[in-house]
């Protein structure tokens, strides 16, 4: 089961300063550091001089992921069947594997809402995979074959910097991390293709490459403790 949820969602800004988010969260751990160096043992009157260790954490690089967020769209829209799919997908192994991740691929035809058999190529990138305790973090990377909702451009496929890209880019800093800085436990980043391929109001046309990658994982009984699905979180402010 997926959690969506906002954990990890940069705030996509150029200049390299902290946004909203990371700046609440030094006050607080600021905040919590005078709150602990100011406690005392009521028992004996006597103040506690206790530190706080430091535990080093790797910092998300926000220019990086626009980077990765960018290079997807220069490619042209990743729909199913194109030469852009085929791009795209190499990119994506091509670098997880110089962040030393493992990497492996799903690839298949599914059946659109259309009749079309639409080829899909899910991309999985693990850190640390022998281990049992694992946590999954996902987006998709394909983009929507028709613009519906532009006005002008209606039956042009989208650049999907934002429904695409955005999730797919974060992930790749993240993975660039998890290479620097590999954890005790399991790490899967999973790139789910054909999602968008869809039909409106018609839920079970969308998500094909997840659903055949979930019926995999249920089969070979890949149980995750957690699961972050970041989808459009390139948005302002997102």
């Amino acid at each position: 089961m997926f959690y969506q949820s906002s954990i990890l969602q940069p705030k996509m800004k150029m200049g390299g300063r902290p946004g909203p988010m990371r700046a609440r969260y030094s006050l607080f751990l600021f905040m919590l550091v005078i709150a602990c160096n100011d406690a005392t043992d009521k028992g004996t009157s006597k103040a506690i001089n206790s530190k706080i260790p430091e535990i080093a954490t790797p910092s998300f690089n926000q220019d990086s992921a626009y980077i990765f967020i960018k290079k997807q769209v220069d490619i042209g829209p990743r729909v199913p069947n194109s030469p852009a799919q085929d791009s795209c997908a190499k990119f994506f192994i091509k670098k997880l594997r110089s962040f030393n991740l493992d990497v492996t691929t799903q690839e298949g035809q599914v059946t659109g809402h259309d009749g079309l058999k639409l080829r899909f190529i899910n991309i999985i990138a693990s850190s640390n995979p022998k281990a049992l305790n694992r946590i999954l973090l996902c987006a998709h990377w394909d983009t929507r074959p028709i613009a519906e909702r532009d006005i002008v451009r209606q039956n042009e496929p989208i650049p999907g910097a934002n429904d695409g890209a955005s999730g797919a880019g974060v992930l790749l800093e993240i993975g660039r991390l998890l290479g620097e800085t590999p954890p005790n436990i399991g790490v899967d980043i999973v790139l789910f293709d054909v999602e968008d391929y869809g039909k409106p109001n018609v839920t079970d046309s969308y998500c094909l490459g997840s659903q055949y990658w979930s019926k995999a994982a249920l089969a070979k009984g890949y149980y995750p403790k957690y699961g972050i699905l970041l989808d459009m979180v390139g948005a302002k402010d997102a």
